[in-house]
């Protein structure tokens, strides 16, 4: 479901875009002062190169930066790569320099449905779906000696 908290119950989709709120990505543009909360007009998105990868296997971000009308959160939004084995996959993080990969993210295949494609929108509507954001949660079962 939309809005959704990752978890065995309720896997990451391939295909699905996740947002991943983590800390520690550096310097924004525009530039915010310290400890203000990351702008919700006009996004503060990282300057540094942030890339994203499920057990080694790219996966495109579309976003990387503060999190909306949170102080010092960032937030990374990522596209599940489709070809994953389906179950645990370690999502991997890599800034400037550092790399870690240490969050276990349950995936699914995207189901192939009527009932999963029911949301499609008619090949006459341009508007872009909106996007499905989903997050892992401190204590779930997904997360590998987190904190």
């Amino acid at each position: 479901p939309v809005g959704s908290v990752v978890s065995a119950t309720y896997p990451a989709l391939m295909g699905e875009t996740l947002a991943v709120y983590l800390t520690g990505l550096g310097t924004v543009s525009p530039a915010i002062a310290d400890g203000a909360p990351g702008p919700s007009s006009t996004l503060s998105n990282a300057t540094n190169t942030i890339t994203l990868d499920f057990n080694g296997t790219a996966a495109t971000t579309s976003f990387a930066g503060l999190a909306p009308t949170y102080s010092g959160l960032y937030q990374v939004n990522v596209t599940v790569p489709a070809g994953l084995t389906t179950g645990g996959n370690y999502l991997g993080i890599s800034g400037p320099d550092s790399y870690m990969s240490y969050l276990l993210v349950p995936v699914a295949a995207a189901p192939a449905s009527s009932a999963a494609t029911a949301n499609v929108r008619a090949p006459a509507d341009t508007t872009p779906p909106p996007a499905k954001f989903r997050r892992p949660v401190k204590g779930s079962p997904s997360l590998r000696g987190g904190k």
